[in-house]
């Protein structure tokens, strides 16, 4: 698991989904003389409500449940609130694709107050239970139903008992319980006593992700009435391999990418050539140990070349619809992830293609000793089989890039002056694809201004995209910065710089970047 551990240390894992909010009623931040009766929430996708909540001044915070879902967004009934001060709307939403996303904004009636706070964040113990039920998954599915497969069509004439079948399809409907769960909990950002309630388990089921879970159970059990009815496994094994390819289109981010009539048959075809490939390995290495395995081994290796000429065309397909240059290869989280997993794919093809070469004529002729090292190569691609799973379960925490904006490549200054305060703004280039910003505050007449916190709303009006908030930290000398981060490709941005002088004293400052003019 070294390759793993590495990979987690090279990468972030925060959550993020496809869905972006664009547009509020009221905006954030808004200053209204009467309090709003509802709030209109625009996505840049359809989305499905999940939990909102309505923080008072007064620190009171109500469950909001009168929501109505509309073409782009969501419209929610506030409730009769009157008393002045800043109010704030917390929501999570279900994006397309499945993954919950949410956010929070604020508005005041009258005039703005003391802030008030609400952060809903997957906890380290809830993102493992993520990646190790739908690692398990894998593991579970993959081998399970492609094993069948190739005891149904390849090794039909093998005594070997498959009881591990069964023992896997049996694990796959534990993991399913946990997936189930742990994607419940993440969609309402809610705590593990609330799985004693039907809340989170019919949230996960009501989303793209549910049915995702129908069809992996319905193909789990094909597949093991299949592997203990010998006169039903043909028609078991070739439903259940479809019904596997089809689960793991109908959710996630490789399924979601426009096309979808291009990306979901992709994937579709990419998961069954996986789990007829990987599938086939513990069966094939059983079968070397009886009679009949140089007559497997040579069905095997007739069928295998066609299964891996689908498995790269479909999974250079995925890779051109989510990378939209090559340079995200090794600018993103998700690039880092694909170099990874092609780099395992590679010696993984490497080790299948000694064992075709090397050894396979060999055993076919019944060389024992050709038949042992065959045997030893095949536990190694299994291990290389469980390192690439791993690294591609690890997607689920990671935005591909076609979803991310890629970020203007060049450094860009502006200088924002009002009758209170102004502020001196520099875009600095971050590895190509990300942008690093430093602001300088300074009081009208020129002196350095104190603050307690400034945040950064980047929008562009003029293509109807809602601010991008980034929080700034400031340095030793009084330089706000922010880390780094991906700004949509624009003509021009407009930027909001809000500075928190005090619990009772904010300063807005706001203005034009042009990311072709550099200084």
């Amino acid at each position: 698991m070294l390759a793993l551990a590495v990979l987690l240390q090279w990468i972030a894992l925060p959550t993020f989904a496809h869905a972006s909010l664009v547009e509020a009623l009221p905006a954030d931040a808004a200053v209204l003389s009467v309090a709003p009766e509802q709030s209109v929430l625009h996505f840049n996708e359809p989305v499905a409500p999940l939990v909102f909540k309505l923080a008072a001044p007064d620190g009171s915070v109500r469950d909001l449940d009168q929501i109505a879902v509309i073409d782009d967004g969501v419209a929610i009934r506030l409730p009769t609130m009157d008393a002045a001060g800043t109010y704030l709307l917390s929501w999570r939403v279900i994006s397309a694709d499945g993954h919950p996303v949410g956010g929070a904004l604020s508005y005041s009636v009258g005039a703005p107050s003391a802030g008030v706070t609400l952060v809903a964040t997957a906890s380290p113990a809830l993102t493992g239970l993520i990646w190790l039920s739908r690692f398990g998954l894998s593991i579970s599915l993959f081998f399970a139903i492609g094993g069948l497969a190739f005891r149904t069509f390849i090794g039909r004439d093998t005594a070997v008992p498959a009881r591990w079948i069964s023992a896997l399809i049996v694990v796959s409907w534990v993991l399913l319980l946990m997936s189930i769960a742990a994607h419940g909990l993440d969609a309402l950002s809610a705590s593990w006593a609330q799985l004693r309630t039907w809340q989170p388990w019919h949230t996960s089921l009501g989303t793209t992700y549910g049915l995702t879970v129908a069809l992996m159970l319905a193909a789990s059990l094909l597949a093991g009435a299949g592997n203990l009815n010998r006169q039903y496994r043909r028609v078991a094994g070739v439903a259940a391999l479809c019904l596997l390819g089809l689960a793991l289109a109908a959710s996630g981010h490789a399924s979601s990418a426009p096309p979808g009539w291009l990306a979901r048959p992709a994937v579709f075809l990419h998961a069954v050539a996986i789990c007829l490939w990987i599938g086939s390995l513990l069966p094939l290495l059983l079968s070397l140990r009886t009679p009949q395995g140089a007559v497997i081994l040579a069905r095997f290796s007739r069928v295998i070349p066609w299964i891996l000429i689908a498995l790269l065309i479909s999974g250079a397909t995925l890779s051109y619809l989510q990378l939209p240059r090559l340079s995200a290869l090794w600018l993103s989280d998700y690039g880092k992830i694909l170099c990874v997993k092609l780099a395992l794919l590679a010696i993984l093809l490497a080790v299948a293609a000694v064992n075709r070469y090397a050894f396979t004529v060999a055993v076919e002729r019944g060389d024992h000793r050709a038949t042992r090292w065959m045997r030893r190569l095949i536990v190694i691609e299994i291990g290389l089989v469980l390192l690439i799973l791993a690294a591609a379960t690890t997607w689920r925490f990671t935005p591909p890039p076609r979803a991310l904006a890629a970020a203007a490549p060049v450094t860009s200054h502006v200088h924002i002056h009002a009758a209170e305060a102004m502020a001196d703004l520099t875009l600095v280039p971050h590895h190509g694809q990300q942008l690093e910003t430093q602001v300088f505050l300074m009081r009208a007449d020129g002196t350095p201004l104190k603050a307690k916190e400034v945040t950064l709303k980047f929008s562009d009006p003029a293509q109807g995209l809602e601010p991008l908030e980034e929080a700034t930290v400031a340095d030793q000398n009084g330089t706000w910065k922010s880390p780094p981060f991906a700004l949509p490709a624009a003509t021009q941005w407009h930027v909001r710089i809000d500075i928190l002088i005090s619990d009772f004293e904010r300063i807005s400052l706001e203005g034009d970047i042009d990311p072709q003019r550099r200084f």
